[in-house]
């Protein structure tokens, strides 16, 4: 059991968040949920709070990063934001991710995804999530979606707490349809490692069937799509495979200082359209970051913003946010 608190300003914008598990109270007035209220803050310190601060958790939905983190008074001037980023766990990437190779390659930066890296970059400890986000029967529901990370094959087994504890430490990958492993260094998505001498072995597994080809492979590294750890059908062949695994390689990556490392894995000039659709959609994964300590200090962001200010410059508005509720 959970929910979805929506608040004003919005919607569509800062004020949407989710928590799970829940405990639900059906002798009280929407089974004990909290109020929502017209600041994130507040509203979100309601559901943090609920049940005696017992855990959930705490996920922002399609969050405007530039406003909710950087501009409150919407000026374009930076400041502290509304400060719900000490109860967030996890924040909806959804389909923003979408944005996310064109971003990396010159495109259009003011959008969730890469302002998502550029808050990694920064130190937020706020990992990724890509639900659906429907709020009717008939929304998409399951047309992006969320690989999560549990020590059970059985489904009748599976805890709904260890799933909480799971997306919160980070063990996702964003998926629209294509299966993807990843481990660096044998960790998980969202692990913090060492490895003293910088380098570390990314391995990367992605199973697909026939209606989400894919046929592009990026290594990101810090937020920057580095050429040499980028693996294409075109370009490498022999790395991509008919059936059902089309990939399946390990990468070794020397770092020349403390990274975040995500894998980003779509189907350039194929589409989703058999199964969803949309002709619009290409097939995607994007798993959430593994942090690397290379000097055995902890892991320390490198302050990069990638050459694109925080908060966006007034007026600019974010290409995943055009089409919310």
């Amino acid at each position: 059991a959970g929910i979805e608190l929506s608040g004003r300003p919005g919607p569509g914008d800062i004020n949407h968040q989710t928590g799970f598990p829940l405990r639900i109270q059906p002798d009280k007035r929407g089974y004990g949920a909290p109020k929502t209220d017209k600041d994130p803050y507040v509203q979100m310190k309601r559901l943090y709070d609920y049940d005696n601060g017992k855990f959930k958790l705490m996920q922002h939905n399609h969050p405007n990063i530039s406003i909710l983190y950087f501009d409150k008074d919407r000026n374009g001037v930076k400041d502290a934001g509304f400060g719900t980023e000490k109860f967030t766990d996890v924040l909806e990437v959804r389909e923003s991710m979408y944005d996310l190779p064109r971003a990396l390659n010159g495109g259009n930066a003011v959008t969730r995804s890469f302002q998502w890296l550029q808050m990694l970059n920064l130190g937020y400890h706020i990992l990724g999530t890509a639900n659906t986000d429907a709020h009717a029967v008939g929304n998409g529901s399951g047309s992006i979606f969320n690989y999560v990370h549990t020590r059970y094959d059985k489904p009748e087994n599976i805890d709904p707490l260890e799933i909480a504890h799971a997306v919160k430490d980070g063990h996702v990958v964003m998926s629209n349809g294509p299966f993807m492993t990843v481990a660096v260094n044998n960790a998980l998505p969202g692990s913090t490692i060492k490895a003293l001498n910088g380098r570390v072995n990314v391995h990367v597994k992605i199973m697909t069937a026939n209606w989400c080809r894919i046929n592009t492979v990026q290594l990101i590294v810090n937020g920057r799509a580095d050429s040499t750890l980028l693996f294409t059908s075109q370009k490498d062949p022999s790395d991509f495979k008919n059936g059902v695994t089309v990939f399946n390689k390990n990468i070794p990556v020397k770092l020349a200082g403390d990274a975040h490392i995500i894998v980003m894995a779509y189907g350039s000039d194929q589409t989703t359209s058999l199964v969803s659709g949309d002709k619009k959609r290409m097939p995607m994964a994007l798993s959430n970051p593994v942090f690397v300590d290379t000097d055995g200090n902890g892991f320390t962001p490198n302050m990069d913003l990638m050459g694109h200010p925080l908060p966006a410059p007034k007026g600019k508005k974010a290409a995943a946010d055009e089409s919310e509720e």
